[in-house]
């Protein structure tokens, strides 16, 4: 009788399986327990293994936690002061990269017009073989146009091989092209040209194999394009690989005919533009996104549904707090500052204050007149008549509206009375929120 356990979901003891009187049942349950240990992990190399929806949550989060911690550099999770400036740093830096490419250059250059033949029509196949000892070079251009009056329409392709020592270049193009003119003046009015390039090169002075696929509109030397590039190394084994797009607007849609929700899912647009009457930037346009970890410098957002939110420390409130106290306020005495500090806002802020005084004597009728000020301009100024006083508590509150800068809150305390018995502040705190957004 077998003595391992038949692990599994469910567990099957192994007694159980071998008691099993009918054959066929048991070699089809055997092979079912030994399917739920491999998918377990109990046997094999762990990589059929099922996971829990769990385990990938828990997977999920760490490579979300992993990813902005990278994005953000050092300090991770609590560097998100300075994120607005380090993502603009980064997408202002990955631009630059871009626009001084190789790849870049050669989407924006112009296409090379062919000259059209003076014969009203044609078609002509030409074919250039030259070969050495230590070079070769062999082309086929097959061409055909037309022309009447003063326009003119071609039709070009040709391909080109060319070998030496050192390097070997094959490329494969078509090119067509329509020029028009002023049937009056005779004046040149304009090209459009469209053409395609497939292009391989193994070079050995630049130790490297590359290739690239180019397709190019160039209407009066407005051009625009597409292209895909790679190259690798033959020193470093390094490769890399860039598709480009230069166009005024790229975008991904529906392959269905008519107007749907959602047709067009995703939008880039690489100039201002009007919609709606309303010039809006360059950006990237989606309708429904899910992404996984994300960095965002500045957010419009209409409704967000956050599970779990982390504001950076003074990004939304900046909370201030301080005590003190100390003195004895007769009648005339004050205000004189008892709790003072500071903060810095970086926009227009709300201010809400709170303060409290503990204050007592020995007896009689008093005044505690209260003040509370930003930058010496006070905002709340009020005076308690209390008849008797030994042990009291006095809580007030205020607020104000403030530029953007940097202030420094007191809080005073005094008697404004002309008559009456004194009174001690034993304790003061004060306590000031400022609401940014």
């Amino acid at each position: 009788m077998a003595t391992d356990t038949k692990k599994g979901v469910p567990g099957v003891p192994a007694a159980a399986i071998d008691a099993i009187q009918d054959e066929n049942a048991r070699i089809a349950i055997q092979a079912l327990v030994d399917g739920w240990n491999v998918r377990n992990g109990n046997t094999g190399d762990k990589t059929q293994k099922f996971i829990t929806e769990a385990e990938v949550g828990d997977k999920v989060n760490g490579v979300i936690v992993s990813g902005l911690d990278s994005t953000l550099g050092a300090g991770g999770r609590n560097n998100l002061g300075g994120l607005v400036q380090k993502i603009s740093s980064i997408l202002s830096q990955v631009q630059a990269d871009v626009i001084a490419s190789y790849e870049w250059q050669r989407l924006g250059q112009r296409i090379e017009l062919i000259q059209i033949p003076a014969l009203q029509s044609g078609i002509t196949n030409e074919t250039t073989t030259r070969v050495s000892s230590d070079n070769a070079l062999v082309q086929a251009v097959n061409k055909l146009w037309a022309t009447v009056g003063n326009n003119s329409a071609l039709v070009v392709g040709g391909s080109v091989v060319s070998v030496n020592n050192l390097t070997a270049i094959a490329s494969n193009w078509e090119q067509v092209q329509s020029t028009i003119k002023d049937p009056v003046t005779g004046e040149y009015v304009g090209t459009a040209a469209v053409r395609n390039e497939a292009r391989t090169e193994a070079n050995l002075v630049k130790n490297r194999l590359s290739g690239e696929y180019t397709v190019k509109i160039d209407l009066n030397g407005y051009v625009a394009g597409y292209g895909l590039f790679s190259n690798y190394d033959l020193t470093t084994g390094a490769t890399t690989s860039s598709f480009g797009v230069r166009a005024d607007r790229f975008f991904v849609g529906s392959a269905e005919s008519g107007s749907q929700v959602n047709a067009v899912p995703f939008t880039v647009i690489s100039t201002p533009h009007v919609i709606n009457g309303v010039t809006r930037p360059p950006g990237v346009y989606i309708t429904d996104a899910i992404i996984g970890n994300g960095s965002i410098g500045t957010a419009q957002i209409g409704d967000a549904s956050v599970e779990t939110l982390k504001i950076a420390g003074n990004a939304v409130t900046v909370p201030l707090f301080a005590a003190g106290g100390g003195g004895s306020y007769g009648p005339g005495d004050g205000p004189s500052t008892v709790v003072s500090v500071s903060g810095t806002f970086n926009t227009e802020a709300t201010i809400v204050a709170s303060a409290f005084i503990e204050a007592g004597n020995t007896g009689g009728a008093t005044n505690i007149w209260v003040q509370m000020a930003v930058n010496g301009t006070p905002f709340f100024d009020r005076a308690f008549s209390l008849t008797e006083l030994f042990n009291h508590g006095v809580a007030v509150t205020g607020g104000t509206t403030i530029p953007a800068g940097t202030y420094t809150f007191t809080l005073a305390v005094g008697n404004n009375w002309v008559s009456g018995g004194p009174w001690v502040c034993a304790f003061a705190n004060m306590t000031v929120i400022g609401a940014k957004r």
